[in-house]
This record gives structure tokens, C-alpha cells and sequence, in this order.
């Protein structure tokens, strides 16, 4: 008995679904992407935002260090004594 390419593709796609259940249901799930401008704009959007966290983690770091130097002086003046 001669099958169509059609069912030939889904005896295929049960036989990898009987091997590995989560990917073959994976490849079953569509997934939406959005238009090539709104891509382009969710991009232009992580880039400003990976800007905003380099610069507020320089800041931590800054403060940190502030901290640290402060605590040290701290001590020294009880010490001093």
C-alpha cells in the first residue's frame, strides 16, 4: 500500500513524537513574530535599555567603592583613638 506524502509526513512526525515528546510538540507550536519594523524597534529598545543598565551598574560599582572608602575611614577614626 502506497501512502501519500501527506501521510508519510505524519507517520513521521508521530514516530518523532513517540521518540522525543517535548521537541516534536515544539515544532507543532506556531509562534508569532512580528513585522520587520517592529523588530527593528523592539531592538532599537533593548539597545537603549542595555545602555541605561551599563550605566547603572558603572554607578553601583562607583557607589561601592564609596562605600568601602567611607567604611574604611570609619574605622580608622575609632581606632585612632
Amino acid at each position: 500500500m502506497r501512502r501519500s506524502k501527506c501521510s508519510r509526513n505524519w507517520v513521521s512526525r508521530l514516530k518523532e513524537l513517540d521518540r522525543n515528546p517535548v521537541a516534536a510538540t515544539a515544532k507543532f507550536i506556531p509562534i508569532p513574530i512580528p513585522p520587520l519594523t517592529e523588530q527593528r524597534c523592539i531592538v532599537a529598545k533593548v539597545d537603549q535599555l542595555m545602555i541605561l543598565v551599563d550605566a547603572l551598574e558603572t554607578q553601583l560599582a562607583s557607589s561601592r567603592t564609596t562605600a568601602a572608602k567611607l567604611l574604611d575611614a570609619i574605622v580608622a577614626e575609632l581606632t585612632a583613638a
